[in-house]
C-alpha cells in the first residue's frame, strides 16, 4: 500500500489545498483533498482499466467552486433544519438559510467550503489521512467551539473507511455525513442499479423535502428496498414524495446497528460491482441525483439521474423533533460517526 500527497499552489483562508492518493495491493485507489474534506475519487480495477465510481470534477478550482457537495463533508449539521431555526437549552437560533427558508448542509459556508489540515496516515492495516478542523463558536449560527476530525482510509481487504469525530466546548447540534455521489458503472444513468436498504420505514417529507417528524411504512411502495430491487422499476411506481424531490430524496431509518452486517447494499448488473455499506448511525439518506446538469469529470454531461448519494447520518431536522434519535452534543460527550464501505466484483 502506497500514499502519495500533493500540495497544490491554491492558498484559501492560510492553508494550502492538498491532494491525497491512497493505493492499496489490489489495485483499489481512493483519492481526497483537505478542501471540504472530499472524497473526489474512488478507481475500482478492472481487467481493462479502472473506473472511477465517483462523480465529481478533474481540476481543483472546480472542486472550490462546486456546489453540489460531490464528495464533500457536510456539517456541521447535515442535511436540512426547517426553517432555520432550532431551541436547545432553551435559547432560539437562528442559523444560515441557505436554501430559503431552511438550512442545508450546515449553511452558507459549510464544512465542505474550508481547508482542512491534513495528515497522512500508513500502518500494516491502512493507508488514510486523517484532517482538522475548528469551527468556531457562531459559526454560521451555530453554538460552541466545534473541533472535527475526520478520517478516510482504504485497507488490502478493499474496505473504504470514513469516520468522524467531534468535541465540543458548549451545547450544540453535530450531525456528519460523507456526500460522495455514486456510479458503479463510471458513466450514464444509476437507474439500472440495484439496491437493498435494511429498513422498514423511512422520514415523510413536506413539499421542500424537509422532514415532517412522520414515519412511514415502505412496504410495497415505491420506496421498498427489503430485497435487492431495480432503482428505476421502484421510480416509475410514483408517489407523492416522488414528486416533492423530482426523484427519491428520503432518510431510511436502519433497523440495527452491527459493525459486521451491511445496512445498504448497492450493485450494478451491468458491470457486476457490489458496494455493502456498514455503519453505526440510525439513518441513511438516498438522493437519485434528480437536479444533476453540468459537465463533470472527462468532459462528460451529468445529467438527472446520473449518479445516487447513500449518506449515513443522523436524521434530517432532528434538532427540532424529540421523537428522532438526538443530535445534541454535549461538552461532556464524544461525537463519533463510523461507516464502511466494502467493494467486491461478482
Amino acid at each position: 500500500m502506497q500514499i502519495k500527497v500533493n500540495r497544490t499552489p491554491h492558498l484559501i483562508d492560510g492553508y494550502y489545498i492538498e491532494e491525497y492518493s491512497l493505493l492499496n495491493d489490489q489495485g483499489f485507489e481512493l483519492r481526497c483533498t483537505n478542501f471540504g474534506a472530499a472524497i473526489t475519487h474512488l478507481f475500482w480495477p478492472g481487467i481493462d482499466s479502472n473506473t472511477d465510481i465517483l462523480l465529481g470534477h478533474d481540476q481543483v478550482e472546480k472542486w472550490i467552486w462546486d456546489k453540489n457537495w460531490f464528495g464533500s463533508t457536510a456539517g456541521r449539521c447535515c442535511n436540512r433544519i426547517k426553517n432555520a431555526r432550532f431551541t436547545l437549552d432553551d435559547k432560539e437560533y437562528q442559523v444560515t438559510a441557505n436554501r430559503p427558508p431552511h438550512q442545508l448542509h450546515g449553511g452558507a459556508k459549510g464544512f465542505n467550503w474550508h481547508v482542512w489540515r491534513g495528515t497522512p496516515e500508513q500502518t500494516v492495516e491502512y493507508v488514510g489521512v486523517r484532517m482538522y478542523l475548528i469551527s468556531k463558536d457562531g459559526d454560521e449560527g451555530f453554538p460552541g467551539n466545534l473541533s472535527v476530525e475526520a478520517f478516510f482510509a482504504i485497507t488490502n481487504a478493499n474496505e473504504l473507511i470514513i469516520e468522524y469525530k467531534a468535541d465540543t466546548d458548549k451545547y450544540t447540534i453535530c450531525n456528519l455525513t460523507s456526500h460522495p455521489y455514486y456510479n458503479l458503472n463510471g458513466a450514464g444513468s444509476i437507474l439500472d442499479h440495484e439496491l437493498w436498504i435494511h429498513a422498514d420505514q423511512m422520514l415523510l417529507n413536506d413539499a421542500d423535502t424537509v422532514p415532517t417528524g412522520e414515519f412511514f411504512d415502505v412496504k410495497g411502495s415505491a420506496f421498498d428496498f427489503s430485497v435487492l430491487t431495480n432503482i428505476g422499476k421502484n421510480l416509475r411506481k410514483g408517489h407523492e414524495q416522488i414528486d416533492f424531490a423530482k426523484g427519491i430524496d428520503q432518510n431510511f431509518v436502519l433497523k440495527e446497528s452491527i459493525p459486521d452486517r451491511p445496512q445498504v447494499i448497492l450493485y450494478s448488473p451491468q458491470c457486476r460491482k457490489k458496494l455493502s455499506f456498514f455503519t453505526n448511525q440510525p439513518g441513511v439518506q438516498f438522493y437519485t441525483g434528480n437536479y444533476l446538469n453540468l459537465i463533470g469529470k472527462n468532459n462528460l454531461k451529468y445529467e438527472k439521474h446520473y449518479g445516487l448519494c447513500l449518506e449515513t447520518q443522523g436524521f434530517p431536522n432532528a434538532i427540532n423533533y424529540p421523537n428522532f434519535p438526538s443530535v445534541i452534543l454535549r461538552p461532556e460527550q464524544k461525537y463519533w460517526s463510523w461507516t464502511k464501505l466494502k467493494m467486491e466484483d461478482d
